[in-house]
């Protein structure tokens, strides 16, 4: 989760939360080899100290904070953050309704 900005919602297990609310109790959700939403028990909380942080935004109003090296999943497979363009279609996970 250390990729995350303190101000980004983090979809786990128990629903979103910002990073500092994320407790060894939580699994981070995420998009798996198959495509599948899935949820991590290997994440970690840590602070990688200030880095630069990327706003992305897509065109149905989501966005999250991220750092430049987050790897964002993509149609055309992970990049990181500092690499996407206006062109990428980013996929972007919600909460279950």
């Amino acid at each position: 989760v250390g990729c995350f900005s303190s101000r980004s919602l983090v979809l786990t297990n128990n629903g979103e939360k910002i990073p500092e609310e994320i407790s060894s109790n939580d699994k981070v959700a995420f998009i798996n080899a198959k495509g599948i939403l899935d949820f991590s028990d290997k994440s970690t909380i840590m602070y990688k100290g200030k880095q630069e942080i990327f706003l992305v935004e897509t065109e149905d109003g989501y966005s999250i904070e991220l750092t430049a090296d987050h790897k964002a999943l993509t149609k055309n497979g992970y990049k990181e953050v500092k690499d996407l363009d206006l062109s990428d279609e980013v996929v972007v996970i919600l909460p279950p309704a």
